[in-house]
């Protein structure tokens, strides 16, 4: 039985994007292991008939000591497991776990779901994260970007040269999500869904917000996850 080993940076990442193609690849009969950090909604994952391994990603951390931790656990992992082909998501992975299947000789494809704020403000940072990306997907057998713009700055910067393919974004499982009718009131809602963090431009819609407190007929609305050591962008 050929083995598919999924790595991400967080089972969020699977749940909302990911769960039809470990449902349909488990359906076919590929044995399935996802490797994500701790977290209690994993067990979801393994009622689609996957198998869990619990490695631990800072995500936005720059620390490098824990970074090369990560690729050695990533290292021990496929020599462990052997799959027959790895598939990663988001930058740790796409570049630690992809730099570890480069030195083990195994089938990685690397997908690009953004950019983030390492790449997107520059600076000595950036060269480095760059410089990883390089290492990670120079032997991947295909690099996937869900936007154009993501795959123009990686050709600028030779992160990648061929052996890419551009797909038109990931969608989400509209029975699962299903349309609803748009609420006929007097209100205009401004909605965002996303991560809480400043580099998403939280700030500014609260700073936009707060310009129309006495307007009852707009409403700001933010819906989403408030990662550890962000401000409250309505603090002030």
């Amino acid at each position: 039985m050929s083995k598919v080993l999924i790595v991400a940076n967080d089972v969020i990442t699977i749940l909302y994007f990911r769960m039809e193609l470990v449902s349909e690849l488990v359906s076919k009969g590929y044995e399935v292991c996802v490797c994500v950090p701790k977290n209690e909604r994993n067990k979801e994952i393994e009622k689609l008939g996957a198998r869990i391994i619990e490695i631990e990603v800072d995500r936005r951390g720059k620390n490098i000591f824990k970074d090369l931790r990560l690729y050695k656990n990533y290292k021990r992992m496929l020599k462990e497991e052997k799959p027959n082909v790895v598939l990663t998501y988001t930058v740790k992975p796409n570049s630690y776990c992809g730099l570890a299947c480069r030195r083990a000789k195994i089938p990685c494809i690397a997908t690009v779901t953004g950019l983030g704020d390492s790449l997107e403000n520059g600076g000595i940072l950036q060269k480095l994260v760059l410089t990883l990306y390089r290492a990670g997907v120079k032997k991947a057998s295909k690099v996937v970007f869900e936007n154009e713009s993501n795959r123009e700055f990686f050709l600028k910067h030779k992160v990648v040269e061929d052996r890419n393919v551009l797909i038109p974004g990931t969608g989400v499982n509209l029975n699962k999500f299903p349309k609803l009718d748009y609420p006929q009131d007097d209100v205009v809602n401004v909605l965002y869904v996303g991560r809480i963090i400043k580099d998403k431009g939280v700030c500014e819609l609260a700073d936009v917000a707060k310009l129309y407190l006495d307007d009852n007929s707009l409403k700001f609305t933010i819906v989403g996850d408030m990662e550890k050591g962000e401000v409250n962008p309505f603090d002030n």
